[in-house]
């Protein structure tokens, strides 16, 4: 039981990384285009 609990976890984890670098490379867009314009 408890290796799938830490695996689910893990996948929790890899989701919210995900969604971050995700926010952070349309920051980096959103700045790339101001400083463009």
């Amino acid at each position: 039981m408890e290796n799938t609990t830490q695996k689910k976890k893990v996948v929790e984890l890899e989701t919210e990384v995900k969604k971050l670098s995700g926010q952070q490379n349309l920051q980096q867009r959103i700045h790339h285009h101001a400083k463009i314009k």
